[in-house]
């Protein structure tokens, strides 16, 4: 589980972000202008802000240069977003420090899968649990964290989503719209992607499956045959 930092003028887009970003575990702090979400990212220390650039008394990009002024870029990452986005709002948000900028009618996918990837580079600088899989070895992934008795939120990418433990047990899994034990099936049939390990509290409502870790990955083993 990762702080998320998330900053939007319209309510409701933010609660939408919100609400997405708790499915995955996140925990998430709200912030309605330029100036205090910039307060707030330096003094929570965020792992990823995601802004939109239209931010009144400080918009996006300079909400970006301020933050890597105080901020290592190894520590916290920036996702901006914006109505729409052109080859010189990529060059802007590449130069003040943005690790991505997206427009706003992307797919809520989209978002999660650059999520995704922002937060396993920050795992990675910090020498977390972090890398590169393939299908085979994504069981034994499961299997040495369920030996390691581990809570928190193992990302993935190439087929994005999601696989929470709690105390070595898989309790939820998220994919592409999909949740459950359905939603880690398809995870456990893509064939390579980039995974990371988030270690912390799981949020309750990411909490979708009821099963052992014996019982459910002999099902998805007898599923994947």
């Amino acid at each position: 589980m990762a702080v998320v930092l998330i900053a939007d003028i319209d309510p409701e887009r933010m609660k939408a972000r919100r609400a997405l970003l708790r499915k995955e575990g996140h925990r998430t702090l709200l912030a309605a202008d330029g100036p205090s979400c910039e307060e707030a990212a330096l003094q929570s220390r965020p792992a990823l802000v995601i802004a939109d650039v239209a931010l009144p008394g400080l918009d996006g990009f300079k909400l970006t240069l301020s933050i890597r002024e105080e901020l290592p870029a190894a520590a916290s990452g920036v996702i901006l977003l914006k109505a729409t986005v052109n080859d010189d709002d990529r060059t802007t948000a590449s130069a003040v420090g943005a690790d991505a900028i997206l427009s706003r009618s992307q797919d809520e996918e989209d978002l999660l899968d650059v999520t995704r990837k922002t937060l396993a580079e920050r795992t990675q600088a910090e020498g977390g649990l972090s890398g590169h899989f393939e299908q085979d070895a994504l069981f034994a992934m499961l299997q040495f964290l369920h030996q390691r008795r581990v809570t928190g939120t193992l990302s993935l990418s190439g087929t994005p989503g999601t696989i929470t433990f709690s105390g070595g047990e898989i309790t939820g899994s998220r994919c592409r719209g999909q949740e459950g034990k359905g939603a880690l099936l398809q995870l456990l049939r893509t064939m390579e992607g980039h995974y990371c390990f988030d270690a912390g509290l799981v949020n309750p409502a990411a909490r979708n499956i009821d099963m052992s870790f014996e019982r459910l990955l002999m099902d998805c083993f007898t599923a994947l045959d």
